[in-house]
């Protein structure tokens, strides 16, 4: 019985510290990860955006029932940019997005999504390039029929972008621009 006894308190001391070595783990790695997520938001936070998106034209008229043309550029300034994700809403009582179509900025460029939301009028387009880029030129060009008389803002609000070397998104300034129905 003495030998049972020994080996229970045996069991329970070893039980006690892998209980203890876990737990012990566990907080520093949870510390661990604090801290990197805080050096990479430090990081993220003090880098450089220099990237603009615009729409060309920035303020259109066309008559009703009109099939036209915007398209989005960019200026990438200091970035090498190597995708690029543009988000546009518009009122879809008085356009309809019919296409959108990548651009020349990048060589052969893979498109990763294209999403037309005519009801709520939106648009999320994506695509990236094999290589980066810096310079200036076409990322997309949209297809558009004006529905109705009216006047609907075009946005690319909520667009971004992923250059190298960087950890965030560094698109610094993105137009709105407008579209009046005669």
């Amino acid at each position: 019985m003495e030998t049972n006894s020994v080996l229970k308190n045996w069991s329970l001391a070893f039980l006690c510290l892998a209980l203890i070595g876990v737990g012990t783990f566990s907080y520093l790695e949870s510390g661990t990860d604090k801290l990197s997520v805080n050096k990479l938001n430090v990081l993220a936070s003090s880098e450089k955006k220099t990237t603009i998106l615009t729409l060309n034209p920035e303020n259109i008229t066309v008559k009703k029932g009109v099939e036209t043309f915007v398209t989005i550029n960019i200026d990438t300034n200091e970035d090498s940019v190597s995708a690029v994700e543009t988000k546009l809403s518009y009122n879809p009582k008085i356009i309809e997005v019919v296409d959108i179509t990548p651009g020349s900025f990048f060589e052969k460029p893979n498109v990763l999504e294209r999403t037309i939301d005519q009801k709520q009028g939106s648009v999320t387009f994506t695509l990236g390039g094999i290589r980066a880029k810096q310079g200036t030129g076409i990322i997309a060009k949209i297809k558009i029929k004006s529905l109705q008389k009216g006047n609907s803002a075009l946005s690319l609000e909520g667009s971004r972008i992923a250059a190298i070397q960087k950890s965030s998104n560094v698109l610094k300034e993105a137009s709105v621009g407008s579209i009046i129905i005669e």
